[in-house]
């Protein structure tokens, strides 16, 4: 079986399909093609509370990893 005929634009990324980034081609830093993304105002929103999440979590580590 040959390789599918579906090119790399195809491919959408799970964030590029959810709404929450936004991706375009453009240079990188050694000037080289490369695909960018950005965040959504829906993005930046489900990040601020992936955040807030990840350091209650944080937070709540060391209470249950104390020693009773």
């Amino acid at each position: 079986m040959g390789r599918s005929s579906m090119g790399s634009d195809a491919k959408k990324t799970g964030l590029a399909l959810k709404g929450r980034g936004k991706a375009e081609w453009g240079q990188s830093e050694n000037n080289r093609r490369a695909r960018l993304y950005k965040l959504t105002p829906a993005g930046r929103k489900r990040l601020k509370q992936e955040v807030a999440d990840f350091e209650r979590v944080l937070e709540a580590i060391p209470r249950v990893a104390q020693p009773a």
